[in-house]
């Protein structure tokens, strides 16, 4: 008996580790749905569900089944942005087939005031953190005197290829406003797996607006940036069938 409670005991610190290992392994990670070039080629079929998701990372962007509008992950719950401007919740069911995901633990925080345009803090961001060369996410948030996003419209088959979708965007310019940026940098060696530079979707403080970035005009904000050692790229070929929201179900 007390053989086998030394045996016991002697397991607990290795199951501490390992439990310590894969939490830390995990804010590491950056997990992703699919790659760009095959959004890009016209795969817009939903492939992976959000509640599988939401096990993979509490912050991200992404899309939807039939590229119905511009997803948002931020605090561990997920946003979407249709091309009539308004923030819908996302339900467990629904289906992504792009998405990039990840357990936001910033690691580096500075604040800017004297950006005048999106370029402008890229720049301070690269001068900041370049040439590390690892995958970026990064969280701006703050005020923002213009914020020009886009979402497109829901697609039906046979599916076109992404850029005949671009020409179709509706365009958001939404002015003076408090809002979080949520995105990634990617080196230009991840290009056609991500894209490479920076890319940003965002969400409004109130919850009524967003999109995919396409410039902005900060005023005061807040950036905070974690490096990522990994990516883990789910190629998976199986497809779920389109799901009404109707009809799914938390």
């Amino acid at each position: 008996m007390l053989s086998l409670l030394l045996r016991t005991l002697a397991v607990v610190p290795f199951l501490l580790f390992c439990l310590s290992a894969s939490a830390g392994g995990r804010s590491e990670t950056i997990f992703q749905v699919s790659t760009l070039d095959a959004l890009i080629e016209g795969d817009f079929a939903g492939r992976m569900r959000f509640r599988k998701l939401a096990h993979r990372g509490d912050f991200g962007l992404g899309t939807f089944d039939r590229l119905d509008g511009e997803m948002v992950a931020l605090g561990g719950s997920f946003y979407r942005v249709r091309t009539d401007g308004a923030v819908y919740p996302v339900e467990a069911c629904e289906t992504t087939p792009f998405a990039a995901v990840t357990f936001f633990a910033p690691e580096t925080s500075f604040h800017l005031n004297d950006a005048a345009t999106c370029a402008d803090v890229f720049s301070e961001i690269e001068s900041r953190m370049l040439p590390s060369k690892l995958p970026l996410a990064i969280q701006i948030e703050g005020q923002f005197s213009k914020l020009e996003t886009r979402s497109v419209p829901v697609q039906s088959k046979p599916y076109p290829p992404l850029a005949t979708v671009i020409a179709q965007e509706t365009l958001f310019d939404l002015y003076d406003v408090e809002a979080t940026l949520v995105g990634f940098w990617f080196p230009e060696t991840f290009g056609g797996i991500n894209a490479a530079g920076f890319h940003f979707h965002a969400l409004t403080d109130d919850m009524q607006a967003g999109g995919h970035v396409l410039d902005c005009n900060p005023g005061r904000i807040r950036i905070e940036i974690d490096a990522k050692k990994k990516l883990v790229t789910d190629l998976a070929s199986g497809r779920s069938q389109t799901v009404n929201p109707a009809r799914c179900s938390r």
